[in-house]
């Protein structure tokens, strides 16, 4: 059979003929396995592992989370259902919430956490970076010491606390928040401008970690232009101080520094996010003083959660979660597995932030205990009258 060749010329060099065959053959996108042919492919692994002895085929799976709920929760029971093989061990790189949450959207049902405890054997969470130690983000960024060396006095200070309230301690973050300072570093130097190293960081931080409120700094320096560090302070703290002030307040030492800020927003302004994040921004101030004004503490936890606040967390059993863009009302309930029994938190309901005043009425209710009692009630009838009519979606998840 003619092989397929092309004809290409690269600068003022004389054209390069190839083939062009092997080359379409690795651009083909991967053909996928027929459903008929999976039982083999099942007997072929089971047949393997009858050879291992005592050893072991790790299956590393990663990013799971970044699959669509359905194919997320179809690949889970499949590992569960289909490759159940010994000697095979599947490890699940992925965040748990939004695996409980892709769980609720295919099985509402079903309790999310119940669902993930008879399928995952030993869960691990990996723990937030400890930076009261230095020699961690040395670790964590090999070009640490180079990166002080072009930087100025209490850098490394200021890049901890960025990294610790606004990033959480979560190293891909860190790296991400890394390269991009560098890369704009470059451009400042490139453009024979200077810019505080410092200040620059922690935008990129409030960038990174609150995309919403980066964006209301920005529209007010640029619309409002503030002339002094409290007018623009004032913004963020209606209700308490919050973590962007507190980091805002280390590097802004005068009013002078305002002008300097809005560079910094200028340039950083080249990795924002995407969207529409100023209509979210307002929805979610709006709904935490909503929040505030019926029993709940008026800021986050590091891991997005409100909480009831001294006047009803007594008797409280529900709390608030901002988890992904989406405002959740998660119930405690227990679990009893053979650990114990323990409490965990089964999302009920969720919306999008930027219709988060649409739980305004069932934020009333929860503020009495007769109120609470009559939502939860309500909400476990519902539960178990649906449960009873779906069938069963997985062994698992009986």
């Amino acid at each position: 059979m003619q092989q397929s060749r092309a004809k290409m010329t690269i600068g003022v060099q004389p054209s390069i003929e190839f083939d062009v065959a092997p080359l379409a053959d690795a651009l083909a996108p991967p053909q996928e396995v027929p459903l008929i042919a999976l039982p083999t492919i099942v007997e072929a692994m089971r047949a393997d592992a009858a050879t291992l002895g005592s050893k072991r085929v790790v299956v590393l799976v990663d990013d799971l989370d970044r699959c669509s709920p359905a194919n997320l929760v179809a690949v889970l029971e499949t590992i569960n259902n289909v490759m159940d093989i010994n000697g095979f061990v599947f490890v699940l790189a992925l965040d748990y919430e939004v695996l409980v949450q892709a769980i609720l959207r295919e099985y509402p049902h079903v309790s999310g956490h119940e669902f993930v405890e008879k399928m995952v054997q030993v869960p691990f969470r990996v723990p937030p970076l400890d930076l009261d130690d230095k020699s961690l983000l040395r670790d964590l960024l090999p070009n640490w010491n180079s990166l002080i060396a072009l930087t100025g006095p209490d850098f490394d200070t200021v890049l901890i606390d960025v990294v610790r309230i606004a990033l959480r301690g979560n190293p891909r973050q860190t790296k991400r928040l890394v390269n991009t300072f560098q890369i704009l570093k470059r451009i400042v130097q490139d453009r024979g401008s200077v810019l505080d190293d410092a200040l620059l960081v922690t935008v990129l931080g409030i960038q990174f970690g609150w995309p919403d409120e980066y964006a209301l700094l920005q529209r007010i320096l640029v619309l409002e232009r503030p002339e002094k560090v409290a007018d623009l302070l004032t913004s963020f703290d209606e209700v308490d101080v919050s973590p962007i002030s507190k980091l805002l307040r280390k590097v802004l030492g005068d009013d002078e520094n305002l002008t300097a800020l809005t560079a910094s927003i200028h340039l950083a302004a080249a990795a924002a996010p995407q969207g529409e994040p100023d209509l979210e921004s307002a929805s979610l101030q709006d709904f935490a003083r909503y929040l505030v004004d019926n029993g709940w503490e008026a800021a986050m936890d590091e891991e997005g959660v409100w909480h009831p606040n001294d006047s009803i967390k007594d008797w409280h059993t529900v709390r608030i979660a901002n988890r992904g863009g989406r405002i959740s009302l998660e119930m405690r309930e227990f679990s009893t597995t053979g650990r114990g029994r323990r409490p965990v938190f089964q999302t009920i309901t969720h919306v999008p932030i930027r219709n988060a005043m649409n739980l305004a009425d069932i934020i009333v209710e929860l503020t009495s205990p007769g109120g609470l009692k009559t939502w939860r009630d309500a909400k476990l009838i519902e539960r178990r009258s649906g449960a009873t009519a779906k069938t069963s979606p997985s062994r698992g998840a009986r």
